[in-house]
């Protein structure tokens, strides 16, 4: 945003101690119009930036009192005195960062939604905020960077492990990955050790890998990878209902 001149404040700390308010450092600036905020200094004011509101905001792009459409009202100078270039002035794009929010602006107007930026993709929220952490998006979960790079594929999150898709979804559920199977629950993490799943019981190892073909203390894993129960198993050894080996007598 280009500022030059003096400020209209919505609030004053005379005005808050008269009124018996607490006083806060950060007054607000506040502007009924472009063409008072024009006059005052202020042009091409972004999304986060003092003196931008949603009514001043006519298109909704993210920039406000946009000095291209100024036709003339804005005849302000730099701090140096230097006249202000108004068409230099009224690009906007790349990265800007803003009340500790990152942004990101193209063609003058701040970016929403999904945006692939070099190679990694973001995303935007709908009022252009750039997503780090866990961001639900159309009933799907991702997982961003602090730097809002979007993840994919193994990502430990507070010690748990989870499973993203190259599109960046989050897995549930049973995934095959490099010739191994695992299962995920309802949140996604990955489970490890006895999972009872669909009435059968499974084993995963310490890395979430499902075991199978292979005896677990004294029961067995059949090719599936589920416990059997009420058979022999295939070494020859019987066990019962709840899955246990039956010991001779």
């Amino acid at each position: 945003m280009k500022k030059v001149k003096g400020l209209v404040v919505l609030s004053t700390a005379a005005t808050l101690l008269a009124l018996g308010l607490e006083q806060k450092v950060d007054a607000r600036v506040y502007f009924r119009s472009c063409k008072e905020a024009w006059a005052a200094g202020y042009g091409n004011i972004a999304r986060g930036e003092e003196g931008y509101s949603e009514h001043l905001d006519k298109n909704h792009n993210g920039v406000a009192c946009e000095i291209g459409r100024s036709k003339g009202a804005y005849r302000s100078q730099t701090a140096d005195g230097t006249p202000l270039n108004k068409q230099k002035a009224s690009t906007l794009s790349g990265w800007k960062s803003s009340g500790g929010n990152w942004y990101y602006y193209k063609n003058n107007s701040v970016v929403t939604d999904w945006k692939n930026i070099s190679g990694t993709w973001y995303y935007f929220d709908r009022s252009g905020v750039m997503s780090t952490n866990w961001q639900k998006v159309n009933g799907t979960w991702y997982y961003f960077n602090t730097d809002g790079a979007m993840r994919t594929s193994w990502q430990k999150v507070n010690g748990t492990w989870y499973y993203f898709n190259t599109d960046g979804a989050m897995r549930t559920s049973w995934q095959k990955v490099s010739g191994s199977w695992y299962y995920m629950d309802n949140s996604g993490a990955m489970q490890t050790e006895w999972e009872k799943i669909s009435n059968a019981w499974y084993y995963f190892n310490a890395d979430g890998v499902m075991q199978e073909n292979r005896w677990v203390g004294d029961y067995y894993l059949g090719s599936s990878g589920a416990m059997l129960v009420n058979t022999k198993t295939p070494d020859g050894y019987r066990v019962d209902a709840s899955g246990k080996w039956i010991q001779d007598k």
